[in-house]
């Protein structure tokens, strides 16, 4: 995986990856807020926006995206944190496929 600076990543992003074949994903998290869930963007070679996902863990807490990733399919890999319904914090891999 290739990082490096790609138009689709502005500042509000936590996070930005792009591969060698152009394609771009990027955290979400806008500034001043407290973000509840984890929103992963994709783009297509040409900047523009492919698709928004949301991932909201089964306990509606309070969720956490650290990384994000593509393969050389284009897929999309987010690690980060839940809360867990007992109040644990659990680690969570979620991929977003094309």
């Amino acid at each position: 995986m290739f990082a490096r600076e790609h138009r689709a990543c502005r500042k509000e992003s936590r996070r930005c990856q792009c591969n060698e074949f152009g394609h771009t994903a990027k955290l979400n998290a806008p500034a001043g807020l407290v973000v509840q869930n984890v929103r992963a963007t994709k783009y297509n070679t040409d900047g523009a926006q492919q698709w928004l996902a949301t991932y909201n863990s089964p306990a509606n807490s309070t969720d956490t995206g650290f990384e994000v990733g593509l393969d050389s399919e284009g897929n999309v890999y987010v690690s980060g944190s839940r809360t867990g319904p007992d109040a644990s914090l659990d680690y969570v891999l979620v991929k977003y496929s094309q």
